[in-house]
């Protein structure tokens, strides 16, 4: 028969029980130290999506390139057989960059004509675009109300008949920038009767950009 002898207790000493709890508390706060440290760094750092994503300031346009825009011209001619200078504004579109319609009215303040207005429709093609010298072709309808010209002692004579003149035009452009153009063209066509019919023009257009 085996007997159980009592283990007699050590008594604990408070001192030695404070410093126990203390070291149980500063081994717990290590051990949890390293978590608490990678979520404040993974809270504090930004996420990539936010990073990457474009910040848009709203103030980006994009750049003009005149390719469609509106113009206006202001023509002076001199037409050589009449004597005629007809002295012109007009208006017209660009599309695409090369295509150009345009309609004026004149007036003639000398020559055959003077003293009379009139209206011309055109469309030009002007090549080589953002360039300087750019040549252009194109043709023209003008209507002016009445058929003029001189005698042999020139003296100008008129009659009430509608005249029309059709004409190819031709010339040079020079651009140095995109909203302004100075050009000279030479016209060649007939009338309405048929007599020939020949203007040389210098022209200044003023374009406001459409895109």
């Amino acid at each position: 028969m085996i007997t159980l002898h009592h283990i007699p207790l050590l008594p604990l000493h408070p001192k030695s029980t404070r410093l126990a709890l203390v070291s149980c508390v500063v081994i717990v706060l290590t051990a949890l130290a390293p978590d608490a440290n990678a979520q404040t760094a993974a809270s504090a750092s930004p996420s990539p999506s936010a990073s990457s994503a474009p910040v848009s300031t709203g103030t980006h346009r994009a750049p003009r390139t005149w390719s469609d825009a509106l113009f206006l011209e202001f023509a002076a001619s001199f037409v050589p057989y009449a004597n005629d200078v007809p002295v012109m504004f007009g208006i017209g579109v660009r599309v695409a960059e090369r295509h150009e319609f345009w309609g004026r009215i004149g007036y003639m303040p000398t020559g055959d004509d003077a003293g009379y207005g009139f209206g011309v429709l055109g469309y030009r093609a002007a090549f080589r675009p953002h360039r300087l010298v750019r040549p252009v072709v194109g043709a023209l309808i003008a209507r002016l109300p009445a058929t003029c010209g001189h005698d042999a002692a020139g003296t100008p004579t008129c009659a009430p008949t509608t005249l029309f003149i059709f004409a190819a035009t031709g010339g040079v452009r020079l651009e140095p920038v995109p909203w302004f153009g100075v050009a000279a063209t030479l016209a060649l066509g007939v009338d309405s009767f048929p007599y020939p019919f020949g203007m040389v023009e210098i022209a200044a257009t003023f374009a406001l950009p459409l895109s």
